[in-house]
């Protein structure tokens, strides 16, 4: 019992950082895309992109249950 207690809360500490790591890429990202030059907007257009494909597959993922 305690170890499927301590299992849950590392699997929540561990997808909650990563959703905060994420969040931080994805708000750069979106900064350099609306005031930095060309290359930079080429290449955070692109992370933008795949950040919202892989949350877009991840909720249909979910909902196929």
């Amino acid at each position: 019992m305690a170890d499927a207690e301590l299992k849950r809360k590392m699997t929540y500490s561990l997808f909650c950082f990563a959703i905060f790591m994420v969040a931080i890429v994805f708000g750069s990202c979106v900064y350099l895309f609306m005031t930095g030059g060309v290359e930079d907007k080429k290449w955070a257009a692109s992370i933008i992109s795949a950040i919202t494909s892989g949350l877009i597959g991840f909720l249909i993922g979910q909902g196929k249950k």
